[in-house]
């Protein structure tokens, strides 16, 4: 920890200090930083959770209505965004407030995700051989 008072550190590393310290409190000198640590993961466990469900959510609702719009299927074109946002995890959040924003603006493309998919013509395409095939760079 560093000489920072809680209230001057930022907020996610403040909490995470906060939480650290009520949990040196529970341990006593005789927790370990493992025992400390599998506390903090319990702790936070249920926030993170909810989390991963509100954005496994997200990308179903953006997936159905850009695919209605596409007259594409659904569960590809929810496989095209979590390829992007594998690929790219900081457009998470942005994406969980834009939304199909991310289509129009070319950031969901094929190219720039981490999985194949099925090219028109029924060939499987990686998102390497795209960005090969358009001249961009790895």
């Amino acid at each position: 920890m560093t000489g920072e008072t809680p209230a001057e550190m930022p907020g996610e590393e403040r909490a995470f200090n906060l939480a650290a310290r009520a949990m040196q409190r529970r341990f006593g000198a005789s927790g370990t930083e493992e025992d400390i640590e599998a506390a903090l993961s319990e702790f936070f466990a249920p926030i993170l959770a909810e989390k991963e469900r509100a954005t496994v959510k997200r990308i179903a609702e953006v997936a159905s209505v850009v695919a209605a719009q596409a007259g594409v299927g659904a569960s590809e074109t929810a496989g095209l965004i979590v390829s992007v946002l594998a690929a790219n995890p900081e457009h998470t959040e942005r994406f969980m407030s834009e939304g199909s924003e991310l289509f129009i603006d070319g950031t969901i493309r094929p190219e720039n995700g981490c999985l194949t998919h099925m090219a028109m013509n029924g060939q499987v395409v990686s998102p390497t051989k795209l960005r090969m095939m358009k001249g961009q760079s790895q």
